[in-house]
């Protein structure tokens, strides 16, 4: 829906991964500059200037600092509760404790000092002008008239006072270190003042964050949470009984100790559903080039958004989706219909702090053993469900994977693989045992004969951040979703380890670079791989082309460049070879969907019998170029059939993708190489 000329509200779920999700073009629109010439993490619109400053504050996060921030949480919980405890069962304004509360918390993580509401019971000075200047938002102006605003002497005078008072605090709180580290105990070090993108009027932005976009979140959410118990005490009971059997009696409750509570998430999890933080809807700004929703076009430079309590409260994509159920987070998953519509704030990429392992431990192998294991040993129905590691996959995602696992079997059936082959070569079930840095090796026991364990192991760790230097970032799990490793793979990593851990931080960039301009230049044969059940279809790498062709009839290759060495030598003896002009990376797969068309000439010619696809790996384009020889012009016996006129469909594409991942297991075709071969085939 059309909001404005330039703006538009979409009220679709699948309109959320390509607004809000990570690696897409939209970006923060111009409201976001309403605090110019500050710029915070928060308010920034710059890219690269975001991911410096989300560098900066990732220690502030690490699992060792969240621990030390607690007793001063813990402090204020108790405080609130003995004002609350006071109230002698009189009506009280909770929403009012709970924006007191939220804002002392925020205000003595930021400054070491609290703003004394919770003590006093009534609001602050400053908390007051914020509230009262916060009430221009909802005017709805133009940023180019706020700052107008903002710019005439007394227009604005609250919102300035306010920006004043948390000025001063910084300057006090940068005069004095307080005995336990709050967030300002790392951002101050890393103030530059050459540097005027990470100077003091920087820290100064940073600073309001924490205060402004903390607290009022905060707030909103308890006084929702306790608003929905409120009308279903039968909750209440339920989240009781859960921290009784986490909690021996008289004991802290502490972090560590709950926040697996599957009942107490599921309870903030749906509250957050029905209750949104932001009242109406966090805005993006769509690139020149425009997007696609659900293959709608929507042009370039509009401001677009999603509206997360419709979402939340849509039928499309919950059931029964306007009543309060926290089930459907733990034990009824099948309520989410459409997970995407679950916006409370905002979405995030999937490279979270204290994440102990990557997803190919803890969910993608757990999920291939509970399909082996049931595909090939039915009968042992004891290692038949999925097994997931419970610290790190929550009790919803679990539920939901579990879901699945049939779905996926029979869509291994319909492969027609040889499955007594894989019976005879596994011979008993497989077990997932996972180990980390934080396992205790004694509790690891395998005595088991009957399976076979499969150990997945990560170096990974949840507080690795706390052993490094202060103004270290370390991924959480083997991820590298912002690409901060530069094209550095793990291969070429411990072949230069030595050098690239004594180059100096200034140096490390251009290293890195030569590094990898190095190992792109160093060509490694790879012999050709003959793919079964076929007798004359093989998959090799440009590098091995001249060599390994000589007793091929058809070569189709890869490559930016034409190769005239090679085209001669199939010239030369009457045999056919195909260019496919293709660049390397994303490109190149976009350009493999128009090259693919070459390929007719293969079925004209009555001689060829061997066909060798490459390319610069050998791993991506050549497998989907060998994906669509396969289903053009194969049979199902994997005889040639160049007048092959079968239906294509999805199956069947799985069914000979899988012929190639069975005789190549390293084979790594990206997901646009799939997506063209899949237009091609299905077209």
């Amino acid at each position: 829906m059309r909001t404005t000329r330039s703006s538009t509200s979409i009220a679709n779920p699948l309109a959320v991964p390509a607004v809000y999700g990570p690696g897409i073009p939209c970006r923060k629109a111009t409201w976001y500059d309403e605090d110019a010439p500050r710029r915070s993490i928060h308010t920034s619109r710059d890219f690269v200037f975001h991911q410096q400053r989300r560098r900066i504050w990732s220690p502030a996060f690490s699992g060792k600092a969240l621990r030390g921030y607690e007793p001063r949480v813990a402090r204020l919980n108790k405080a609130l509760v003995e004002q609350l405890a006071r109230s002698n069962g009189e009506t009280v304004n909770g929403a009012a404790w709970f924006n007191w509360w939220s804002f002392d918390v925020k205000g003595d993580l930021a400054f070491n000092k609290d703003f004394g509401m919770v003590e006093e019971g009534r609001s602050h000075y400053a908390v007051q002008m914020l509230n009262e200047a916060m009430g221009v938002q909802c005017l709805k102006l133009p940023t180019w008239a706020f700052r107008i605003m903002v710019a005439v002497p007394g227009a604005a005078s609250n919102y300035c006072k306010f920006i004043g008072y948390c000025d001063d605090q910084l300057t006090a709180r940068l005069k004095e270190e307080p005995k336990s580290p709050d967030i300002m105990s790392t951002l101050i070090p890393t103030v530059n003042p050459s540097d005027p993108a990470h100077g003091v009027l920087t820290l100064q932005a940073d600073s309001r964050t924490i205060i402004v976009a903390g607290s009022d979140t905060t707030a909103a959410t308890l006084t929702h949470v306790f608003l929905e118990l409120a009308r279903h005490p039968e909750e209440v009971e339920k989240i009781c009984s859960e921290l009784s059997s986490l909690l021996a009696a008289g004991e802290p409750v502490e972090h560590q100790r709950i926040y697996k509570a599957d009942h107490l998430n599921a309870v903030i999890n749906e509250t957050l559903r029905l209750h949104p933080v932001p009242p109406s809807a966090i805005t993006r700004k769509t690139p020149k080039e425009g997007i696609r929703v659900d293959e709608k076009y929507i042009p370039g430079d509009v401001t677009v958004s999603c509206p997360q309590i419709v979402l939340g409260q849509s039928e499309e994509c919950f059931e029964a989706a306007e009543d309060f159920v926290p089930e459907r987070w733990c034990s009824r998953p099948g309520m989410i219909k459409e997970k995407a519509g679950y916006v409370p704030f905002s979405s995030v990429d999937s490279t979270r702090r204290g994440k102990s392992m990557p997803d190919a431990l803890s969910k993608t192998v757990p999920i291939w053993i509970a399909v082996l294991n049931r595909l090939l040993f039915p009968t042992y129905e004891d290692h038949h469900p999925l097994q997931t590691p419970p610290t790190v996959v929550s009790g919803l995602e679990h539920a939901q994977i579990a879901l699945r696992i049939d779905g996926f079997v029979e869509d291994a059936r319909r492969l027609s693989l040889d499955i007594g082959k894989f019976k005879n070569t596994l011979r008993k079930p497989l077990q997932p045992i996972w180990l980390t840095p934080a396992t205790d090796l004694q509790n690891i026991r395998i005595n088991d004969r009957r399976c076979w364990p499969v150990v997945l192991c990560t170096a990974s760790s949840c507080d690795s951040v706390e052993r490094s230097t202060d103004r270290a970032y370390v991924q959480g799990a083997a991820d590298d979703h912002e690409s901060w490793a530069h094209g550095l793979s793990a291969v070429t990593f411990w072949q230069h380890q030595g050098l690239l851990l004594n180059t100096p931080e200034s140096d490390i960039d251009a290293e890195i670079s030569h590094i990898v301009q190095m190992a792109a230049q160093q060509i490694v044969d790879r012999p050709r791989i003959l793919i079964q059940p076929t007798s004359g279809l093989f998959i090799s790498n440009n590098a091995s082309a001249l060599s390994e062709s000589g007793d091929i009839d058809v070569l189709v290759y890869c490559s930016e460049r034409q190769e005239s060495l090679l085209e001669d030598a199939f010239a030369r003896s009457g045999r056919l070879c195909i260019h496919l002009v293709c660049s390397e990376g994303k490109n190149g797969s976009r350009q493999l969907r128009v090259q693919l068309e070459k390929l007719q000439a293969i079925a004209k010619t009555s001689s060829s019998k061997t066909i060798m696809c490459t390319c610069p790996t050998g791993r991506d384009l050549a497998v989907g170029v060998a994906l669509t020889l396969l289903c053009r012009y194969f049979a199902d016996d994997g005889n040639l059939d160049r007048l092959s006129t079968s239906a294509i469909n999805k199956a069947t594409i799985k069914q000979k993708l899988s012929w190639i991942m069975l005789s190549m297991p390293d084979a790594a075709p990206s997901r646009a190489t799939l997506q063209s071969v899949n237009s091609i085939l299905m077209s």
